[in-house]
């Protein structure tokens, strides 16, 4: 657990305090402390817009105690992540002092520590052959099995990407914490789609702007604003071409990004689509490292 000790040790030395705690090497341990009790919702949070705004629903909304799950990744926006849950933490408890007891200190867990599961991949590998699927929903799916957890609430929306897999294959469920979906009960666990068996969706009939609109109204949208969507973070800011910055703009919130990496953004698909359009021309284009780097700048001054 070196990473966890890595970016814990630097957040107390900025001044962070995280709530965060690191994963008992004990199974049992971790049992005990709260990851099978069914009074707590077991959330997989990145600090992100749809699992924060899940996150405030419950303890706010439903009064619910929440136990959120952090995976410590290679992406270069996990200090950046780490960060914002920081900040979130701090201002619900100010807004709502309420939730001080309904938020349980973050759980951290290092990818690199779960062992190989070779069916998960292969499940994930005939999903990506169909459609681009985000890597985490495979190593998701190898942290609920290794924990043994058939309920972790992984906040899929409408318009996300792995909505498209699922919304033929689920079921409308309803418990003391509210209405969710899940992969239907009957799907055989030789479908590749069962790799979503160990998931809740509770989010899967909303979009980011109806959150908005929520979080408007609920007194919420200042905490919500404080989320952090990017996975190439450039001088602290979104970058603006990642896909999380990409469907963030498509789906009505470009007011997140800032004029540069609206203007990034520009650029990007102006290239994307030239290289459908002219692939060969494209591959040609992409090996003159600075290509983009000149168009960028074009739509930086046309736009900033």
């Amino acid at each position: 657990m070196q990473r966890y000790e890595k970016y814990h040790d630097a957040s107390l030395a900025n001044g962070h305090d995280l709530g965060v705690v690191k994963v008992p090497d004990s199974l049992l341990k971790i049992n005990a402390n709260g990851l099978q009790d069914p009074n707590i919702v077991r959330l997989l949070w990145t600090s992100g817009w749809d699992s924060t705004f899940r996150l405030l629903q419950l303890v706010i909304e439903k009064k619910v105690t929440v136990l959120p799950i952090y995976i410590i990744t290679d992406r270069d926006s996990t200090h950046v992540e780490i960060k914002a849950i920081d900040r979130i933490r701090k201002l619900t408890f100010r807004l709502f002092p309420q939730t001080v007891d309904r938020i349980l200190p973050t759980l951290f867990f290092d990818v690199h520590d779960l062992p190989e599961y070779p069916e998960i991949t292969a499940k994930y590998n005939a999903l990506l052959d169909k459609s681009y699927l985000g890597s985490q929903y495979k190593w998701l799916c190898k942290f609920a099995k290794y924990f043994d957890i058939n309920d972790l609430e992984l906040s899929i929306h409408l318009d996300d990407t792995a909505y498209e897999f699922v919304k033929g294959f689920v079921v409308k469920n309803k418990n003391q914490h509210g209405e969710y979906y899940s992969l239907d009960p009957a799907m055989d666990d030789s479908n590749p789609l069962s790799l979503f068996k160990p998931f809740r969706f509770p989010m899967l009939e909303w979009t980011k702007v109806a959150m908005k609109d929520h979080a408007t109204k609920t007194g919420t949208i200042e905490i919500m604003n404080l989320t952090w969507f990017c996975h190439i973070p450039m001088n602290g800011e979104p970058c603006g071409t990642c896909n999380p910055c990409r469907y963030t703009i498509r789906e009505g919130m470009a007011y997140r990004l800032p004029k540069k990496a609206l203007a990034r953004y520009r650029a990007n698909e102006v290239y994307r689509k030239f290289g459908k359009k002219y692939p060969l021309a494209f591959k040609v284009f992409n090996k003159w490292h600075n290509g983009q780097k000149w168009l960028v700048k074009s739509f930086e001054m046309q736009y900033s």
